[in-house]
């Protein structure tokens, strides 16, 4: 039982808040650096992903139709589009007066490509699913961090992001 003329002391003093505010703001100082360094990062990511889905709703769509797709990559441009292969589908190219589907779609400002192994700069998915070849293309931030690869196997169309 405490004694009715006794203080009773519950609660933080002016000190250890402002103490308290001091390490927040330290950390959150700490923290910003890190967080600057890694959203290009992640937003090359997310445009890999991107890329490789593109590559899949391509394939996707030339099973379902029975017709050829693709994927051509504007390296310069830093732009992709996806299009249904009309014109001289045995080249599996991109060329005037193919069908645009999608695009084109420009690359985040810190992301670009850093290379494709295509013919043409493009891949064609076939009606089976296979890939018109085997190849790579390759993103990476602007500054140089490590590239993300989407490779595709010709004889599956499998699609792989390294």
């Amino acid at each position: 039982m405490i004694p009715k003329n006794s203080k009773k002391t519950a609660g933080f003093t002016m000190i250890e808040m402002a103490i308290v505010a001091v390490l927040v703001g330290v950390l959150a100082t700490l923290a910003v650096p890190l967080f600057s360094r890694t959203l290009p990062r992640l937003k090359c990511h997310a445009e890999a992903r991107n890329l490789l889905n593109s590559v899949r709703i391509a394939r996707s769509r030339a099973i379902a139709e029975n017709t050829q797709y693709g994927v051509y990559f504007d390296t310069n441009a830093r732009t992709y589009l996806i299009f249904k292969d009309i014109v001289n589908q045995t080249l599996f190219r991109y060329n005037n007066g193919d069908s645009i589907i999608v695009g084109p779609v420009e690359l985040d400002a810190n992301v670009v490509f850093t290379g494709t192994t295509f013919t043409a700069s493009t891949l064609v998915m076939l009606p089976t699913g296979a890939a018109s070849e085997t190849g790579t293309v390759g993103v990476n931030t602007s500054s140089g961090d490590t590239p993300y690869t989407i490779s595709v196997l010709a004889a599956t169309g499998k699609t792989k992001l390294q």
